[in-house]
């Protein structure tokens, strides 16, 4: 029932207009792949659709009307919303069926394009105020009595919310764009946008120019950012150490009765330690390094090199895998057919390629309906912020910005050939549409009218080709060229996009590059023009028999940091140039 209240609520936001970023990224995740949160999520706009067609009967139609809805947004019990959003749910079962059948059998469901939907306020007690939007290999304690869904990666996150981590990194982010690193083992609770209680564990604290006022509650101690970053530890008695990296750190002392009765000012690199019931502060010396102040890899860029993934795991199913560096979280299932024994999986040894590393394994996609997906490091302090190549897009934190160039490489083999549908895809949020490239088999030329989005398998499908949805027009494919004779061989691929301005993109893909050092020595065999802006990678496998495996995954901002793999702890690169065959 929780899932549908929140599927409800962040409807009601994208009406409203005010839908943030955080909430459009989770209201994707859970209508991505899901026929029942499709279905809560279409009766409810039926039901806005109903409200607006009884407001302005006997109107001309042409000219459409706000329909302002009571405002349960001044309703602060949580109970009285509870006992609410039933009876919603049972409206949008009853009206948006009709109203369903009104859209398919008039038409009149697209002349709803550009109204104003019904101005429904929701309370913070039941609205998202923040996302988990990165991990580090975490581990969360599970309480089966909590009324919220245990947390993951990507997790919303909602007042009076308990986190309890005892391994791993975990980012959150609130809605005010206050940003924490909390670091196991911890407890926190999760009080409102601009506002937490660390009952024990550290974090470091970093609030962006205009989100001042974010608090850290301790006990005795309040915590007031003042455009700063900054870290703190503590334990359950009270005791506390506060660190001020950057800004103006306010502290406010509490009595007994919980009143504010002190307050401290910290500047930068000062740091303290406290015991606020004793009124004891003693000045210590600072440093971060006590403190994990990023998710991106401690080593930052290296040579170019942004990410790497070579799959090294146990030979285990391979959602929720967490390794390599560059990424914003762990693997995780899109889709899957449910069969066990046909699941994506971590193969057992590296994809070989002449001049590639022999590390890890390699990600194997077997059955039908396989897809699995990974978010990349984008965030704030992340490696692609890091190397000025995120810009905001469409409400977004994309890699695309302007005059910047990156480059992909990847391994990748199938086990028979002409076996429909599969691929390697750079996607921008989730969903079919928000792909962006894919370089497979059997993309299918034309879709229906959404959501959700399908196939007109009839229509017909591409070879084995580089394609985008993404840049199709009216629900068609964009082909940007064919790759040639489909192979079972491990082929080794090199794609170079090149972010124009005004989203005026290049790509250009190299199939078994000629030389592994040399740029211009090697000749694409597919050049195409589109938005080609992404922010995640899938592996997709659909229908058939075949298994599509994908190895050595890197992005990098040269072709050599891409192609070049590091071979000794010293990173020292061995310069390999591949002899064409025939050669």
């Amino acid at each position: 029932m929780r899932k549908q209240r929140e599927i409800l609520l962040l409807a009601g936001s994208l009406c409203n207009g005010d839908l943030t970023l955080l909430q459009k990224s989770r209201l994707e995740h859970l209508l991505d792949g899901d026929p029942e949160a499709q279905q809560i999520y279409r009766q409810y706009m039926s039901l806005h659709a109903e409200l607006f067609w009884n407001q302005n009967a006997g109107h001309d139609q042409r000219e459409p009307r706000t329909v302002a809805a009571p405002m349960v947004g001044s309703v602060r019990k949580r109970w009285v919303q509870q006992a609410l959003w039933p009876l919603a749910l049972a409206a949008c079962l009853v009206i948006g069926a009709f109203a369903g059948f009104l859209g398919q059998s008039s038409g009149w469901g697209d002349r709803l394009t550009g109204f104003t939907a019904t101005n429904i306020n929701l309370t913070e007690s039941v609205s998202p105020i923040a996302q988990v939007t990165g991990s580090r290999n975490c581990k969360w304690v599970i309480d089966l009595s909590s009324d919220f869904e245990p947390v993951g990666y990507g997790s919303a996150l909602y007042t009076g919310q308990k986190l309890e981590l005892t391994e791993g990194l975990a980012e959150i982010t609130f809605n005010s764009g206050a940003c924490i690193i909390l670091e196991a083992p911890a407890f926190l609770i999760v009080e409102s946008v601009n506002a937490s209680k660390l009952v024990a564990g550290r974090l470091a604290a970093s609030i962006p120019d205009g989100s001042e006022g974010f608090q850290v509650h301790l006990n005795g101690l309040t915590l007031v950012d003042h455009g700063t970053e900054f870290g703190v530890m503590a334990d359950k008695t009270g005791n506390a150490e506060v660190h001020v990296f950057d800004g103006l750190l306010e502290g406010r002392f509490c009595n007994q009765e919980g009143i504010a009765d002190r307050t401290v000012m910290w500047t930068s690199e000062k740091a303290v330690r406290i015991n606020p019931y004793q009124n004891q502060i003693r000045e210590l010396t600072g440093s971060d390094l006590k403190f994990v102040r990023t998710l991106a890899p401690p080593f930052g860029p290296s040579n170019g090199l942004l990410v790497k993934e070579d799959f090294d795991y146990p030979s285990a199913p391979l959602a929720d895998q967490n390794g390599g560096f560059g990424w914003g979280g762990p693997w995780q299932d899109i889709a899957s057919d449910g069969n066990l024994s046909r699941i994506n999986r971590v193969g057992s040894e590296s994809l070989k390629y002449i001049g590639l590393s022999n590390s890890g394994n390699h990600a194997r996609l077997e059955g039908q309906f396989n897809r699995i997906r990974r978010v990349l490091s984008t965030s704030f302090g992340g490696v692609f912020d890091s190397a000025g190549l995120v810009e905001a897009q469409d409400g977004a934190r994309l890699i695309g910005k302007d005059n910047t160039t990156v480059y992909l490489s990847f391994t990748q083999q199938i086990s028979e050939v002409d076996q429909v549908f599969y691929g390697f895809e750079l996607h921008r949020g989730d969903g079919n549409k928000n792909r962006v490239l894919c370089f497979g088999h059997g993309a299918a030329e034309e879709w229906t009218v959404g959501p959700p989005r399908s196939p007109i398998k009839e229509a017909g499908v591409t070879g084995w080709a580089v394609t985008s949805e993404f840049n199709g027009e009216e629900n068609r494919l964009l082909n940007l060229g064919e790759l040639g004779p489909e192979t079972s061989d491990v082929v080794f691929f090199v794609a170079k996009i090149t972010f124009g301005e005004n989203n005026q993109h290049k790509i250009e893909v190299f199939k078994n590059p000629g030389s592994l050092l040399d740029e211009s020595k090697c000749e694409p065999v597919v050049t195409g023009y589109g938005n080609f802006s992404f922010d995640r990678v899938s592996l997709a496998n659909f229908e058939g028999d075949k298994s599509f495996s994908v190895d050595h995954i890197r992005f990098g901002t040269n072709f050599p940091a891409v192609t070049r793999h590091q071979w000794d702890s010293n990173s020292l690169a061995k310069v390999v140039t591949r002899i064409p065959a025939g050669e």
